[in-house]
Order: structure tokens, then C-alpha cells, then sequence
């Protein structure tokens, strides 16, 4: 019972199916990488284009006001994290479809992995 074929079959499928499992959750945070990749270079590139440079007398105002942004920011972002709101749940569905989402999907229906745009 304990030799039996079937067990080493059992346990290769469910190694099999944890791996595709990781597979997709690799491919998921890729996208997610290229995505904050792109959004902080926009940001960046935009920031540069856009700011000015100050004069000395103004630095002192311009960096207290930089503080008070910097933290109201913060609290935006404690806010939408922590209610489960995310960049990623922004996005439209061309750039991410509802299934990169869905546990099931991760979980290992693999019908569904060879319809979708990374497969």
C-alpha cells in the first residue's frame, strides 16, 4: 500500500500542480513590477520636466510644505492599502484582466491559463 504506484503519481501531480500554481504567480508579479517600473518613470520624468528650481529664501517654506504633502501621502497610502484598494485594482482591464485576480485562477485551473495574454 505504502509503494503503491498510485502515491508516487498523487504526489508528482500535486507537486506538479503547486508549481504551475508558483509559475502563475511569478508571471503575475512580473506584470505588477513593470507596471511600478513604469509608473515611478513617468513620475520621475514629469517631476523633472516640470519643477522648478528655488531660491534659497524660498527653500525653507517650500520644504515644510514638501512635509506635510510627504505626510498626508503616507496616510493615503495607509488608507487605500489597508482597505484593500490597490494601483493594481485601478487599472483597467486591458492592463490587468479580472483573473490575474482571482485565487481560483491561482489556485490551478490551467484551462484558463492557456486562454490568458501571458500563457
Amino acid at each position: 500500500m505504502f509503494l503503491s504506484p498510485d502515491e508516487a503519481d498523487k504526489k508528482e501531480a500535486a507537486v506538479a500542480r503547486r508549481l504551475d500554481r508558483i509559475d502563475r504567480l511569478l508571471k503575475a508579479l512580473k506584470k505588477e513590477q513593470s507596471v511600478l517600473a513604469e509608473t515611478l518613470a513617468l513620475y520621475i520624468r514629469t517631476y523633472l520636466a516640470a519643477s522648478l528650481e528655488l531660491h534659497e529664501d524660498q527653500r525653507a517654506a517650500a520644504f515644510a510644505q514638501a512635509k506635510r504633502r510627504w505626510n498626508k501621502f503616507l496616510e493615503i497610502i495607509a488608507e487605500r492599502v489597508g482597505g484593500g484598494q490597490t494601483l493594481f485594482t485601478d487599472l483597467p482591464e486591458r492592463v490587468f484582466l479580472p483573473e490575474d485576480f482571482e485565487a481560483n485562477n491561482i489556485e490551478g485551473d490551467s484551462s484558463k491559463k492557456e486562454n490568458s495574454p501571458d500563457a
